[in-house]
C-alpha cells in the first residue's frame, strides 16, 4: 500500500521525467540526422581544363522556377541566399587525398570532413547540459558552413531573387591536398568573373576553411594563393576563421569547436569552485608560450592536491588513456570545464581553435596584446551584437608581460570574485553564438555570421534566422 509520502516521491519522478523526455526525444534526433551524412560527391580522373560543361553551371540572369510553394510566403522576410550549382569535381579527390595512406596531405588525414555533415563523429554527448564533443578537427569551416547552409531555409534556387549568392568551393581543403588545385582556382575564379550576377555587382561569398596566410602567401602548401587571385570587388566577400584588420573583404568567423549545441539554451554549468584556477593547452611553441608553462608548471607543482591550483595541458603528448578518457577530446573539454581561465597565446597566427574550446566549456578566455582584433564579431558591436569582448574575455599586454616579468596569474588573481561570476554568466549567455549548433532554426555562429555578411554588404529590413 503506497503511503502519501510514496505517491509523492513517485510524482517528482514522472514529472521530471517528463521533463526531461522532450530533451532527451530532441538531443537523440538532432545526433542520428547528423550522424547520417550527406556526402559531396568526389569523382576522380577528370581533366577539367578539357571540359567545358562546367561552365554550363553559371546562372543566368533569366528566372528559374522557386524552390517550394511552401517557402514562398514563410521566407518573406528571410535572406535569400542562391548556391552556385558547382559540379562535384570542384570538390574531387578531396576524400580521397585526405584519407589515402600513400599520399601525405599537410592536413585533415583521419578528420573525417565529408562525414556527419562536417561536425566530426559524436565522442560524448551531454544529455541534461545539451550539448556533445565530437571528434571535429579545426578546418572544417567549408562543410560545416555549406551543409549548414543546405538546412537553413535560406535558399533560393531563383538567382533573380537572391540577396546574396554563395560559392561552395572548398579551397582550404583543396590546398591541404596539394593536387591540382591550380587549375582548380583558376577555373573558379573564370566562372564566378563570368556570371552574369557577379557583372552586375550582386554580393558574393564563400568560406575558407584555413587562415587567409595559407591562402595567399603560399602558406603552408608551396604556391597555394587561391586569395591572390581573388577579384578584388566591393561585392566579393569571404568568411574565414581567422581575420585580418587590414583585408576587409574576410569576415572572420569562429573556429569549429569540439563542443556543439543540441539546442540554443545549452550551457556548461558555471561556479567559481572550479579545480584550475589557470589552464593553457597547447605546446610551447613560441618564447612567450615556454614563459606561460614555466610559471604554470612551478604553480602546478607546488599546489597540486591541495585545491586551485594552475595546469599546463600539453596536448600533442598527454596520456588521456591512462587518465581515464576514451579519447583526447574528451579529456581536454573535462579539464576546461574544471578551469576558471584557459590562456590563449598565438602561435603560428593571432587566433586558435583551444579560444572556442575553452569558452564553450565555461572557461574565461585570456587573449594578449591586440589578437582579439582577428577574432569574429568585434566589429559587430556597433551593428547589433551586444557582446563586447571586454565583458567574457580578459586582454592582457604581451611585451609588458615579458619585458617586466610580470606573473600572469598573479594579475588573474587580482581579478574580483564578483567580476569573474560575471564573466562566466556572460559566457553562458553568449556561447551559443561561437558554436555551430546541430539545430537549424535559433541562433549560433552559422546566423550570426550571415548577419555579420549581410551587414558588410550593407543589406537592411532581412533576417539570417529561419
Amino acid at each position: 500500500m503506497f503511503t502519501s509520502k510514496h505517491r509523492f516521491v513517485i510524482s517528482v519522478i514522472i514529472i521530471g521525467f517528463l521533463t526531461a523526455l522532450p530533451y532527451i526525444i530532441y538531443t537523440r534526433v538532432n545526433i542520428e540526422r547528423l550522424q547520417s551524412p550527406q556526402y559531396i560527391t568526389m569523382r576522380n580522373n577528370i581533366n577539367l581544363e578539357a571540359d567545358e560543361r562546367l561552365f554550363d553551371f553559371i546562372p543566368s540572369s533569366g528566372f528559374s522556377e522557386e524552390d517550394s510553394s511552401s517557402l514562398k510566403n514563410k521566407t518573406a522576410d528571410k535572406i535569400k541566399i542562391y548556391i552556385y550549382q558547382l559540379d562535384d569535381r570542384f570538390n574531387m579527390n578531396i576524400t580521397t587525398c585526405l584519407s589515402d595512406p600513400t599520399n601525405k596531405p599537410l592536413h585533415g588525414r583521419g578528420c573525417n570532413y565529408f562525414n556527419y555533415q562536417g561536425y566530426g563523429k559524436t565522442l560524448e554527448t551531454m544529455d541534461k547540459e545539451g550539448y556533445v564533443v565530437t571528434s571535429q578537427c579545426q578546418f572544417g569551416l567549408e562543410p560545416i558552413f555549406h551543409n549548414k547552409l543546405l538546412r537553413s531555409g535560406l535558399v533560393t534556387k531563383d538567382a533573380s531573387k537572391a540577396d546574396l549568392f554563395y560559392i561552395p568551393y572548398y579551397a582550404g581543403l583543396s590546398c591541404f591536398c596539394g593536387r591540382g588545385f591550380k587549375t582548380l582556382e583558376k577555373i573558379v575564379w573564370t566562372i564566378i568573373k563570368t556570371s552574369a550576377f557577379f557583372k552586375k555587382g550582386k554580393p558574393h561569398f564563400m568560406a575558407l576553411s584555413t587562415v587567409q596566410r595559407d591562402l595567399h602567401l603560399g602558406g603552408w602548401v608551396n604556391g597555394c594563393s587561391f586569395l591572390s587571385g581573388r577579384p578584388r570587388a566591393e561585392h566579393m566577400k569571404f568568411v574565414i576563421i581567422e581575420g585580418a584588420p587590414s583585408q576587409p573583404d574576410l569576415i572572420p568567423a569562429p573556429y569549429p569547436s569540439y563542443i556543439h549545441y543540441l539546442r540554443p539554451n545549452a550551457h556548461v554549468a558555471i561556479d567559481n569552485a572550479r579545480p584550475i584556477h589557470v589552464l593553457m593547452a597547447g605546446n610551447p611553441m613560441t618564447a612567450f608560450r615556454k614563459y606561460l608553462k614555466l610559471e604554470l608548471d612551478d604553480e602546478y607543482k607546488k599546489y597540486k592536491g591541495t585545491g586551485r591550483y594552475s595546469l599546463c595541458l600539453q596536448t600533442h603528448s598527454v596520456n588521456y588513456t591512462r587518465l581515464g578518457y576514451k579519447t583526447f577530446q574528451a579529456l581536454l573539454t573535462a579539464t576546461m570545464r574544471n578551469a576558471t581561465f584557459c590562456l590563449q597565446p598565438h602561435g603560428d597566427t593571432p587566433t586558435r581553435k583551444s579560444f572556442f574550446d575553452g569558452l564553450l566549456s565555461g572557461c574565461i578566455p585570456v587573449i594578449f596584446t591586440n589578437h582579439s582584433a582577428y577574432y569574429p564579431f568585434i566589429d559587430m558591436q556597433h551593428a547589433g551584437f551586444p557582446y563586447p569582448y571586454h565583458t567574457f574575455t580578459i586582454l592582457l599586454n604581451e611585451e609588458d608581460i615579458m619585458k617586466n616579468k610580470r606573473s600572469v596569474l598573479k594579475l588573474l588573481g587580482d581579478i574580483p570574485t564578483e567580476t569573474i561570476r560575471k564573466m562566466q554568466e556572460r559566457i553562458v549567455e553568449i556561447g551559443k553564438y561561437f558554436q555551430y549548433g546541430f539545430y537549424d532554426d535559433d541562433d549560433d555562429a552559422f546566423t550570426l555570421t550571415i548577419q555579420n555578411v549581410m551587414n558588410k554588404f550593407h543589406i537592411k529590413n532581412k533576417t539570417s534566422h529561419s
